[in-house]
């Protein structure tokens, strides 16, 4: 008579260990409070009086925004907000369009501790253990044009590290965060250049190279160069009579750029590591 009841205390207690591990990766469900989420953490961490608000923004140079540029890279942030501090922090984090809550846009490289889990053609940006820190940043580079108005919906705990999930406090957001995709001059909608171009070499280091294949694009393409928080480092115009062209990278530091050809017609961006 006891093993049926042992084993569901085993059970659930091997499931409150493994969703410290992120309730995507282990359990493969959406607890951000979504349109398409199977519940919300709400349903096992309880108890707790933390206080527990959970709060995200999309950043460009720190300034929040609520628009997009297609193609550019923003910084996305989760914040777990408490009365107290908690012993360590959980969350989940997605971005879907609005249309037909589709996957909309690219998360980069995790920091430490979180991991990018992949459910139904989506990504969730997710603790991978317990968090020590209450927030947490990734980069977001914005989906191709015409994606139209995105939604960043997110879950957060607050917990006391004990075995099980009672004496916790999660939260969901109220509604999400809503970025409408930019338009250009208040008319017409930055749209996606069909160029056909390359850089090499991937990863550089002193400098990379811009190529540009086929037909001769339109005159008054421009380059720009950005760093993985969208932050522009260098602007200059794109010279079409030569087979390629070079930019400098000796005075930025190691990591994740972009470059950009664009014109008043539309902007395309490709992405590459800067080695030391």
């Amino acid at each position: 008579m006891k093993k049926p009841l042992l084993l569901t205390i085993l059970a659930l207690s091997i499931l409150m260990i493994a969703n410290s591990g992120g309730p995507g990766a282990i359990t493969g469900r959406d607890r951000t409070g979504s349109p398409i989420a199977s519940g919300s953490c709400n349903n096992c961490h309880i108890g707790g009086d933390y206080g527990t608000e959970v709060s995200v923004s999309l950043l460009q140079d720190s300034r929040e925004v609520q628009e997009y540029i297609p193609g550019q890279a923003y910084t996305f942030k989760v914040k777990i907000n408490t009365n107290n501090p908690a012993e360590r922090y959980g969350f989940q984090a997605v971005a879907l369009t609005d249309q037909n809550n589709d996957n909309a846009g690219v998360f980069g490289t995790p920091p430490a501790g979180t991991q990018i889990t992949n459910l139904n053609g989506r990504a969730y940006f997710e603790h991978a253990n317990k968090l020590q820190v209450d927030s947490m940043e990734i980069e977001w580079v914005a989906p191709e044009a015409g994606t139209g108005t995105v939604e960043f919906y997110a879950a957060g705990n607050a917990v006391n590290n004990a075995s099980g999930s009672g004496g916790d406090d999660s939260d969901v957001l109220d509604v999400p965060l809503t970025v409408t995709e930019s338009v250009a001059s208040g008319l017409t909608a930055v749209r996606q250049l069909n160029l056909d171009w390359q850089i090499f070499p991937n990863p550089a280091r002193e400098q990379v190279w811009i190529q540009v294949n086929g037909p001769q694009p339109a005159a008054g393409l421009q380059i720009r160069l950005l760093d993985a928080r969208g932050l522009i480092l260098q602007e200059q115009a794109l010279d079409l009579f030569t087979n390629g062209q070079s930019i400098s990278l000796g005075k930025i530091t190691s990591g994740l750029y972009y470059l950009q050809l664009f014109n008043s017609e539309g902007v395309t961006t490709k992405r590459f590591l800067k080695l030391n």
